[in-house]
């Protein structure tokens, strides 16, 4: 697993970006190998568990944690129902093709959706989003969403889709609203950037 250092810790407490803050600006720059093998089957709950463990140890890393008043947007179903399907046992979504200044993405559930809303891809919102949806099985769920290449005031390149809410609703019968919501907030306290291996 390759990673930098704020997608692990993004990923080991099961957050997203808007909720952590103290970050060195090396946490999002270095790339990390982690190589680890357990011993026995483990969950989910329990690999999170076995990271965070891991990141304390290598790279000394202590966060405070609060509860938060957060911004956020909660993804809801639209009136009229969701607009895609329920995939059948072993199938699929199809991956489709981007057109020339869009971007297709396919997803198998919610939580697929919800994963590339909030996970430090290209999609990632300006602040959390929390499902609404009770939507739970395996969809078939395709969006096509124009994209567009802007660069900040440090002449960084940045991918900005500005139609992506309202093809959302348009394609998917899904609508992200503007909500506060109290969730757990992390504020790094100590960190080291670890010696070579």
């Amino acid at each position: 697993m390759v990673s930098t250092l704020h997608r692990f810790i993004i990923q080991a407490y099961g957050i997203t970006s808007g909720q952590l803050s103290g970050e060195p600006d090396w946490f999002k720059m270095p790339l990390y190998s982690i190589d680890a093998v357990t011993s026995a089957p483990a969950s989910e709950a329990q690999m999170m568990l076995m990271l965070r463990g891991l990141l304390a140890d290598r790279f000394q890393l202590r966060l405070r944690q609060e509860d938060r008043d957060l911004p956020v947007y909660a993804l809801e179903v639209s009136t009229g129902g969701p607009k895609f399907k329920e995939l059948k046992p072993g199938e699929d979504p199809p991956d489709e093709k981007s057109p020339p200044g869009m971007v297709a993405r396919s997803f198998h559930s919610i939580k697929a959706l919800m994963n590339a809303l909030n996970g430090g891809g290209s999609l990632t919102q300006d602040r959390p989003v929390v499902d609404r949806t009770h939507l739970t099985g395996e969809y078939n769920i395709q969006l096509i969403t124009e994209i567009e290449d802007q660069t900040d005031d440090l002449d960084r390149r940045t991918v900005q889709f500005p139609n992506l809410f309202h093809d959302m609703q348009a394609q998917l019968g899904l609508k992200m609203v503007l909500d506060h919501v109290k969730m757990p907030y992390f504020v790094v306290e100590h960190v080291a950037a670890p010696t070579p291996n």
